[in-house]
């Protein structure tokens, strides 16, 4: 008869792998909610908005001299002080540190700050009270799937989200090795986090976009090494 016992082989060279699991409820104006009670070693999940500086002379929908393309997609919103409402990244390119616009800004010329909105989240890792310890030695898995609530005679259930809005997903940013001590706040720290950017397509064909109001997104992480004390 044939050996029917089979060995995980996962990650086996890993050293304390810990997978963790979160549910996040997303709400009007993408907001995500972490559903504390299933979404253990996880303290908050919140929209992440990159910051950059550049030049843009009235009625022209090009930025100059961007300081930075770090977190921008082709598909995110761009606001700023006189800045029209609406206005989305079209194209970047980095050869002239340059952005166009999906259409010409009202703002005055000049150099000015800029706030990039859509599709990104950071998850922060860690107790959902109190001083928050968790770190890991390295991020080894990240998967994601979509959910939807319905209800029926029966009462409520969950079903796979066949056409969310926002249909990939993927890490821009790893920080889960860094732990700051002390972290008694559940928002506004960097220690311990990943970001994720949502969105359609792939490659220069991506565009960044947020889940629309009422889908589940569940996340698993795969750790190595827990520093926890």
């Amino acid at each position: 008869m044939a050996n029917r016992f089979s060995t995980p082989v996962a990650f086996t060279m890993e050293k304390n792998v810990v997978q963790l699991y979160a549910r996040v409820v997303f709400g009007t104006s993408n907001i995500p909610i972490l559903d504390t009670n299933n979404s253990k070693g996880f303290c908050n999940v919140g929209i992440n908005t990159p910051v950059f500086t550049g030049s843009i002379a009235s009625g022209s929908a090009t930025i100059t001299s961007v300081s930075s393309f770090q977190g921008l997609f082709t598909g995110m919103t761009i606001s700023g002080s006189g800045v029209g409402a609406g206005l989305t990244i079209g194209t970047m390119t980095a050869t002239t540190s340059s952005i166009v616009l999906s259409s010409a800004a009202s703002v005055a010329a000049g150099s000015l700050s800029f706030t990039a909105t859509g599709g990104q989240y950071i998850f922060q890792l860690g107790t959902q009270a109190g001083v928050r310890l968790d770190a890991y030695a390295k991020l080894l898995d990240f998967n994601y799937s979509f959910y939807e609530d319905s209800s029926s005679a029966s009462g409520a259930y969950q079903q796979l989200q066949l056409a969310p809005a926002a249909q990939n997903a993927f890490v821009i940013k790893n920080n889960t090795q860094v732990r700051t001590i002390p972290a008694t706040t559940t928002s506004g720290s960097t220690d311990c986090t990943i970001i994720v950017q949502f969105g359609n397509g792939a490659g220069t064909s991506f565009v960044a976009a947020s889940p629309a109001n009422g889908e589940i997104i569940r996340v698993n992480l795969g750790l190595g090494n827990s520093t926890a004390p």
